[in-house]
């Protein structure tokens, strides 16, 4: 199986935590404004280099568990090389989005699949093209206490 073919399957491993429906705001359970903001700046950051095509420079501010899952899922030396071929494979480099809006993000500590802080934000997303397309990015708070993007979601909105 191709590099780019393992990305994409581990991506969508990675990202399926949580990709059901979005959840508008967060619940009193597991509110923390100030992780939320935090997580959705850096995620904005992120995305930004991303549409900028600019993929290393989006590895180099990515989260160290997800670091380590491209690494063990590639033969390379290089998981950075497979990361940036994946992605373009995942989502075009040449599409540009014009506007881009958060919809929900929600708190939680903890799962049962990975250890927490992390904070889920959906984005609704529109491109040049006046295309609608939904993001979910999962961003996990990492060792250096950054939060960091852990996975990401693309997909063009059903009509």
């Amino acid at each position: 199986m191709s590099n780019s073919k393992y990305f994409v399957i581990g991506m969508l491993i990675l990202g399926m935590i949580g990709c059901g429906k979005k959840t508008q705001g967060t619940t009193a359970l597991h509110k923390n404004l100030a992780a939320e903001q935090a997580a959705i700046e850096s995620a904005l950051v992120w995305l930004e280099l991303i549409d900028n095509g600019d993929y290393l420079g989006a590895w180099a501010v990515t989260s160290d568990s997800l670091k380590t899952s491209v690494a063990a899922m590639t033969s390379s030396n290089e998981p950075e090389k497979a990361w940036e071929t994946g992605l373009r494979s995942t989502r075009d480099p040449k599409l540009k989005i014009k506007s881009r809006k958060v919809t929900g993000q929600s708190y939680s500590k903890t799962s049962f699949t990975f250890p927490g802080p992390w904070v889920d934000i959906y984005f609704d997303s529109i491109s040049d093209d006046n295309v609608k397309y939904v993001e979910h990015i999962t961003s996990k708070l990492d060792s250096d206490n950054k939060w960091r993007v852990y996975a990401y979601y693309f997909k063009k909105e059903k009509k």
